[in-house]
């Protein structure tokens, strides 16, 4: 009878373990507005927060002055493991 059971009872484990792991891959959007107070390459300051930038996103702003201190910006984003990551960042002027 166990060795009936057993390989049930794992192939049931195997079946859920993926909707488990996707539960944690799981994203929230945000958007934020305010103005940056630290900036650097990949990364910047908004009202406390630090919003990291993706490497491709701070290659296409590079040289716009968009990510810079004291810049006013709204930010749309994802929060990943609890890091937030801007996907659109515009000036706001």
């Amino acid at each position: 009878m166990k060795k009936i059971v057993l390989p049930f009872i794992f192939i049931g484990l195997i079946m859920l373990a993926p909707s488990v792991f996707a539960q944690n891959r799981q994203s929230q959007d945000f958007v934020i507005d305010g103005k940056i107070s630290n900036a650097s390459d990949n990364s910047f300051i908004i009202m406390g927060d630090v919003i990291g930038v993706p490497n491709r996103l701070a290659d296409k702003l590079k040289g716009t002055g968009i990510i810079s201190s004291g810049r006013e910006v709204k930010v749309v984003g994802e929060i990943e493991n609890g890091i937030e990551i801007a996907r659109k960042i515009v000036a706001v002027d």
